[in-house]
């Protein structure tokens, strides 16, 4: 008996020992695979990175701004020949803004000023003006100072050249998409991209022997390798054998999906998102007519991320409505501590998916709750479409009649635009920032965006041009006829803190006997 006992722990002894290295070869083939996986990705956001900055260096070395049987005209002339030239360059290419024309040093013509005189090495010292190509970053411009820009120069012949002029947007949103798994940052010669925006740069960081006037870089802290190390840890666990790993491989979008689902729940209940709102003003540029809701997600550990990312997410693990709802509440809370009696109108975002009974519950709450004198608009964004039904159109209909005041948002940009207002469910249109950015002096007035405001007239419906960012964009909308306005022209959005100040200071001005008209 005690020998086949023996027999039984000897035997069980080789077998936990072939299970261990069975386990322990399985779980470090897995753990590979997903860091190869996950490099990989890493390495095709920094390949992205990479091609979008080659291709400004690549379009500047191409392009030659100065015809050579122009050169020897005036000042003048080559500003409005070359201009001629510029103007189709930048219309095609979204990331370009302007370009600059450069002689002796000094900053002479623009298509978007005209003629001017500004030393470039006063303005822009970090340029090199003795190299063929000189890239470096500006946390803005003259014009628009607040936006950061990527500043090309481009040496054409001895004494001129151009300073090309690019948007960091799509950089930027590639930064923050990245930012999820891997601190990246973009060095130039002067100052540092990151997701957060322009930071400064240590002199080591970018090395004068590089070939090219840019680097990107990117760092792990040991918070990244201890969390990557157990992800990988448990991932392989849950494909220790190949009939689990058969299973679970059909199941990884649902177990990503439910994984939004708690990050995005997590945050809800330990109040990690927040509402700003950004002011819409009448076409006098001083009487408030409402605000914007635009919801903000403040994490712990990785700050503030970007709305494009989180909407997103919440679209795909269908946590959209809950998010809506969850800033209904917030809302609510807020709107208790606006001064009493000022008329507000007040607009929220919703989706497509909320489109059920289920919203005539929230809204009909919302509005119980709010005080009598703030009014509700609900702007429909087109991320997805909205479909023709009696459904939806009784939806439309029952919001109308409970007071409900109903928007396209990004008018133009996406599916639903022609298909709502030809079933006159729409009062409002909110004009999208990419027509009105294209609203610039010394250029025509935009086709496509005098069409819009010619169609809101046509239907008797209330225009409203969003991303005013210039004194230039608003007169000309006034003038077109647009009846209200937001942009950060007029104000960034707003904590409920600085509204509330907002709001007293109207109520002031009403109390003084200014006449003040509001939502």
């Amino acid at each position: 008996m005690k020998s086949e006992k023996s027999n039984y722990f000897v035997t069980l002894k080789k077998e936990l020992v072939v299970l261990a290295g069975a386990f322990l070869f399985t779980l470090s083939l897995v753990s590979l695979l997903h860091f190869n996986a996950e490099r990989k990705e890493k390495n095709e956001h920094v390949q992205t990175m990479h091609a979008k900055l080659d291709s400004m260096l690549m379009r500047a070395k191409k392009q030659t701004i100065f015809p050579t049987n122009e050169l020897t005209h005036n000042v003048e002339s080559m500003c409005e020949k070359a201009s001629e030239h510029i103007r189709p360059i930048t219309a095609q290419d979204d990331q370009l803004r302007s370009i600059v024309l450069v002689k002796d040093q000094v900053a002479f013509c623009s298509p978007i000023i005209g003629v001017f005189s500004q030393d470039v090495r006063s303005t822009f010292p970090n340029l090199d003006l003795e190299k063929n190509i000189s890239l470096i970053l500006s946390s803005g411009t003259s014009v628009i100072p607040d936006k950061p820009v990527v500043l090309m120069w481009h040496k054409e012949a001895e004494n001129l050249g151009a300073v090309w002029i690019f948007e960091t947007a799509i950089l930027q949103t590639l930064l923050q998409e990245v930012e999820f798994f891997l601190h990246v940052s973009i060095a130039f010669q002067n100052a540092r991209l990151t997701a957060d925006g322009v930071m400064p740069i240590e002199e080591s960081s970018f090395g004068s022997g590089s070939e090219l006037p840019f680097a990107i870089e990117w760092k792990v802290s040991v918070y990244d390798v201890v969390s990557d190390t157990l992800e990988s840890f448990f991932f392989g666990i849950t494909v220790l054998t190949l009939s689990i790993y058969i299973l679970l491989l059909p199941a990884r979008p649902v177990l990503s999906k439910k994984w939004m689902a708690f990050n995005l729940y997590w945050a809800m209940k330990n109040n990690q998102f927040y509402p700003v709102y950004q002011p819409v003003y009448k076409n006098d540029g001083e009487t408030l007519y409402g605000v914007e809701v635009l919801l903000r997600w403040q994490h712990p550990t990785k700050g503030n991320i970007s709305p494009n990312v989180f909407i997103e997410q919440a679209e795909k693990s269908d946590q959209i409505v809950e998010l809506t709802r969850h800033l209904f509440g917030i809302v609510i809370e807020d709107c208790q501590r606006l001064p009493n009696h000022i008329p507000l109108t007040l607009n929220v975002n919703i989706a497509s998916a909320h489109l059920h009974e289920g919203l005539l519950r929230d809204a009909s709450d919302l509005l119980v709750k709010l005080p009598s004198y703030i009014n509700l608009t609900l702007e429909l964004t087109e991320r997805e479409k909205i479909t023709s039904s009696i459904h939806n159109k009784m939806i439309f209909q029952q919001l109308s009649n409970m007071g409900v005041t109903l928007a396209i948002d990004d008018f133009g940009t996406g599916y639903n635009s022609l298909e709502l207002l030809s079933r006159n469910d729409m009062s409002i249109i909110k004009i999208d920032r990419s027509f009105v950015s294209d609203l610039v002096p010394n250029q025509p007035f935009p086709p496509l965006l005098h069409s819009i405001v010619e169609l809101t007239k046509a239907l008797n419906l209330t225009a409203v041009a969003e991303g005013i960012e210039t004194e230039y964009q608003y007169k000309q909308l006034k003038h077109s006829g647009v009846e209200l306005f937001q942009g950060f022209m007029f104000s960034k959005p707003l904590p409920i803190n600085e509204l509330v100040d907002l709001l007293s200071v109207q109520g002031k001005v009403n109390k003084a006997g200014q006449k003040v008209e509001m939502a």
